[in-house]
């Protein structure tokens, strides 16, 4: 370990302890190079430390786990958490916002925080039974501002700066426990969307029913629609429509079947039906539609 690293280890205990509320920001430009935490540190360290990416690359290794670090990702680092740091870039330009325990637990009692970026925060958390609890976040847009207006409040000196500072840091979790779930329910809603895709695939052909999926999923078929539209643009019977017409369309150009059983195959039980949507879509009709393409293929 570089002395430069032990060094930053010290001014970060003075640091807190110059913090009347409980709570620093610290601002550092690391070289290129390993960095850890120093021997007996993951016992000694009685603060929870919140770190912004603002520029270079490094790979942190935390616990069991590691991830990479990019400039606009934060990760939260709970008291028993040992870190370390290989820095790929020259520099790596980051913000340390430190806290105390009894911080972090008001914290996590007062925020409403469904995705469980606070999980750590919690008394009572032990890291070791929870290996994976530490979550890399994308959110330096939102987060940045915040936090520089912390490190310049912090230099005020000013009597009530360390509340301002400490509904600063108040706001900044809030918004990211609201990031995180906004990110969270975008994921739910790309994995409700490929599932549904997926059954599609699997069953357009019979009577594909929604509601079996949704029910498989313990939600509701209104709530299982309105994910697939907003991630789709589509209802889900369209997307089913639009399936069985590419079946449609591969068994009149690569099959002999004539339209009944082309139907059929397809999931159409209707020929009328058939006809009127195939109509709809390619403004002609199925035979239409075969004579085109082989046609096409002879004239090549």
């Amino acid at each position: 370990m570089t002395s430069r690293s032990v060094r930053h280890l010290k001014f970060r205990s003075c640091a807190f302890d110059d913090a009347r509320a409980g709570l620093a920001v610290l601002h550092f430009h690391h070289p290129f190079g390993h960095y850890a935490d120093p021997k007996g540190h993951r016992s000694s360290r009685d603060f929870f430390k919140l770190t912004w990416i603002v520029s270079g690359q490094a790979e942190c290794y935390c616990n069991d786990i590691h991830f990479p670090l990019k400039p606009g990702y934060l990760f939260l680092v709970h008291p028993n958490d040992q870190t370390s740091y290989d820095i790929h870039t020259p520099v790596l330009e980051i913000f340390d916002l430190i806290f105390s325990v009894g911080i972090a637990a008001e914290c996590q009692r007062n925020i409403i925080d469904h995705a469980g970026v606070l999980a750590a925060c919690a008394p009572g958390f032990q890291p070791e039974q929870e290996a994976r609890h530490v979550q890399l976040l994308e959110a330096g847009e939102e987060a940045g501002p915040l936090i520089r207006r912390m490190f310049r409040e912090q230099l005020n000196r000013d009597p009530n700066s360390p509340w301002i500072m400490l509904a600063y840091l108040k706001i900044l979790l809030a918004q990211l426990c609201r990031f995180q779930e906004k990110r969270q329910r975008r994921v739910l809603h790309t994995q409700l969307a490929e599932l549904v895709d997926r059954e599609i695939d699997r069953n357009f052909a019979e009577s594909f029913q929604p509601r079996e999926v949704a029910l498989a999923l313990r939600i509701t078929p209104a709530h299982l629609s309105r994910s697939y539209r907003k991630l789709t643009g589509m209802t889900i019977s369209q997307a089913l429509r639009k399936r069985r017409l590419k079946e449609v369309c591969r068994l009149l150009t690569e099959t002999e079947l004539d339209l009944a059983e082309i139907a059929q195959c397809s999931g159409f039980t209707d020929l009328s039906h058939f006809y009127r949507i195939f109509r709809e879509e390619f403004r002609t009709s199925p035979a239409e539609y075969r004579r085109n393409w082989r046609h096409s293929l002879r004239n090549g």
